[in-house]
């Protein structure tokens, strides 16, 4: 009999069945997340809609209106599926919104028009040095694909650069994809820089009244089991729950003595535009 067995055993009968069902929901959780498609090219009369994700920083192309430049964001419900209408040597991007993809004013970014005659006619190549991503390149210029400006992640503007360049290469999501729900499972997901979190920063002039204050820089998050690290307990021998701070999706966990395993709640604050930057006192 090993380690893990013994472990096993001396779990009550149905603390082994919530441990079981949570394998069962985890693994299932890791299968169901993002899942890259093949290009599908599609028709006005009958659209088919997929999300572009870059490689880089993983943020989505979004359509912010008409008449505006389009840029990388979070993710979003609104704005951020589109369908490839044409062939691979020659389409044009609808959103969801009925916007199209076009150069904006300044003839170096991209935007968004109604105007399907102004759409910009594009071609899809597979990204040189990316296995498995893509570019969207110009259809008479198929050698620089659009491009995430000034970095990678969100709030980029978007133009076009030489193929191969590491802000580059995108993928195609199934358009019914949605981030995990709680706070952890975003922070799992994403890499410690807290992607899906509105940035933040701290308020350099703030000093609390009482030295006793807890004040954090930002969310419980950026270490590998947030949970033991940086949530912060309270309870009175009763009832306890872990504090994890976020902003954007909020996690607090709750245990009773009675009830054994432990009860989680998590509220997710959505925004039609988030906030450049957010000031946070937890």
């Amino acid at each position: 009999m090993n380690f893990i067995q013994i472990f096993t055993l001396s779990i009550p009968h149905y603390m082994r069945r919530l441990l079981s069902l949570f394998v069962l929901l985890t693994l299932t959780w890791v299968a169901a997340g993002a899942q890259k498609l093949e290009p599908v090219f599609s028709t006005e009369a009958a659209p088919q809609y997929v999300r572009i994700q870059f490689k880089t920083g993983e943020a989505f192309l979004q359509d912010n209106g008409d008449g505006l430049s389009m840029r990388t964001a979070l993710f979003a419900k609104n704005g951020q599926t589109f369908a490839l209408i044409g062939n691979k040597d020659a389409f044009v991007l609808r959103s969801d919104k009925g916007n199209y993809v076009t150069m904006a004013a300044d003839n170096t970014h991209i935007g968004a028009t109604a105007d399907k005659s102004k759409a910009i006619q594009l071609a899809l190549i597979a990204s040189p040095g990316h296995d498995g991503c893509y570019e969207i390149t110009k259809s008479n210029e198929k050698n620089k694909g659009i491009n995430q400006w000034g970095g990678a992640g969100a709030g980029k503007e978007l133009g076009f650069w030489n193929a191969g360049d590491p802000n580059n290469p995108l993928y195609f999501v199934d358009p019914s994809f949605q981030p995990p729900v709680t706070y952890t499972a975003y922070r799992q997901q994403l890499p410690q820089n807290g992607r899906w979190e509105y940035p933040l920063t701290q308020i350099a002039a703030f000093t609390p009244e009482s030295r006793h204050t807890l004040w954090y820089k930002k969310p419980a998050m950026g270490v590998s089991n947030p949970w033991m690290e940086y949530s912060l307990p309270i309870g009175n021998g009763s009832l306890g729950a872990s504090l994890f701070g976020g902003v954007m999706n909020d996690e607090i966990q709750f245990n009773e003595r009675r009830s054994g395993p432990v009860v989680r709640t998590t509220s997710t604050r959505e925004a039609t535009t988030a906030p450049t930057v957010a000031s946070v006192a937890s």
